[in-house]
């Protein structure tokens, strides 16, 4: 048994073609044909995954993130 797997479009007149090696010329064959539409990949101008704000807005609402004390700065000259 031989495995074929190829992505295809049905042409106007409703026909799908399908290429097959050239050993199969003249053989009787059984096929099985599985139908499984390809939905278009949308890409998004964000580059971010889709649903990821939905998954992870507020992720940090009960984890109490705090500033520490920065301390003192040195004083420096100004630039102009």
């Amino acid at each position: 048994m031989t495995h074929i797997q190829l992505v295809s479009k049905v042409g106007p007149d409703g026909f799908l073609r399908v290429p097959l090696p050239q050993e199969m010329n003249g053989q009787e064959l059984e096929i099985l044909l599985v139908i499984q539409p390809i939905q278009p990949q949308v890409k998004r101008q964000t580059g971010w995954p889709p649903g990821f704000f939905e998954k992870t807005y507020g992720c940090l609402a009960d984890d109490q993130i705090e500033r520490a004390p920065q301390g003192t700065f040195e004083v420096r000259e100004s630039l102009v």
